[in-house]
């Protein structure tokens, strides 16, 4: 499963339903799912952004369907962020050339 950060920011109509924010995480839950993903974590957060949420889907297709299906309800507005672990980061830098794995490369001219 690939990792997501979700922001979100709550449109006039969810900032109206604060109140049932808490209730209303079950239905995040319940799409994640249906979208063969799920719900790693979630978090309320002071700032630009009303919410934070960490998510797994298998593919990206998947994590489109359900943001747009959140999205569509007219309460929140996102923005999706895939996220790498130290496995992943690992696997990516092997996949760097030799000459960029250690820094900076050796016997490169230096700029002026």
């Amino acid at each position: 499963m690939q990792s997501y950060v979700i922001l979100i920011k709550w449109t006039e109509a969810g900032a109206a339903a604060a109140k049932n924010t808490v209730n209303c995480i079950n239905s995040a839950r319940t799409t994640a799912q249906n979208n063969g993903g799920r719900l790693v974590a979630q978090y309320w957060t002071q700032g630009e952004y009303d919410e934070v949420r960490i998510m797994e889907f298998p593919d990206d297709e998947s994590l489109a369907a359900a943001m747009l299906y959140i999205g569509s309800r007219g309460f929140v507005r996102t923005q999706s962020m895939r996220a790498f672990t130290e496995d992943d980061m690992k696997r990516i830098i092997e996949k760097l050339p030799e000459t960029m794995q250690g820094g900076a490369q050796q016997g490169a001219p230096r700029q002026a």
